[in-house]
């Protein structure tokens, strides 16, 4: 292949994948150092993360067993943490989603009720306004709007009692109940 020639896609990528499956190897064999070190530190000698292939091919396969027992016992204390983590985080979100779908619900019940009242309000100012009215729907109004007269004129008197005599509110309250019945009884 000549300078001027471009490589072929193929050629491209067959040598990424080698290039690619070098540094794996080569951060495998990194990782295998570190680990052989720190078990040589374990039993007593003095090994670096810089030992040579020679050194590799010579470690007794006792002290393999032991590097192997060692980075699995590792990976697996790594795996268990990163498992912990996650469901720790997964809960979380799942209560703040539980949180946001409440939220939701009690927002979306709220607009229904405010909707709701102000429709019945409307619909009762027009059926006020109404001369065909059937005779039920204008007595109900007229019973509650002196339902509401009969409690302003009971608070009414309670406050005049707590100004007149400085009673206190259960007083106040069993007085005026009584002056209200004897004079609904009269």
């Amino acid at each position: 292949m000549s300078t001027t020639e471009q490589p072929k896609v193929h050629e491209t990528a067959l040598f990424r994948a080698v290039a690619e499956q070098a540094g794996k190897h080569r951060d495998e064999n990194q990782r295998l150092r570190v680990a052989i070190a720190e078990c040589g530190n374990l039993v007593g000698g003095i090994v670096g993360p810089q030992c040579t292939v020679d050194f590799l091919s010579m470690v007794p396969n006792e002290v393999r067993l032991v590097v192997e027992r060692l980075r699995n016992d590792r990976t697996e204390a790594i795996q268990d943490a990163e498992r912990a983590r996650d469901e720790r985080n997964r809960s979380r979100l799942e209560c703040a989603r539980e949180w946001m779908q409440k939220c939701n619900e009690v927002a979306t019940e709220r607009d229904h009720w405010k909707a709701n009242h102000d429709q019945r309000v409307s619909a009762a100012r027009f059926l006020i306004e109404r001369g065909d009215i059937p005779a039920e729907r204008v007595s109900m109004y007229h019973e509650l709007l002196a339902l509401r007269a009969f409690h302003q004129f009971f608070a009414d008197r309670c406050e005049g009692l707590f100004a007149q005599f400085g009673m206190d509110a259960v007083n106040a309250y069993n007085a005026a109940a009584s002056t209200t019945r004897t004079t609904e009884s009269v």
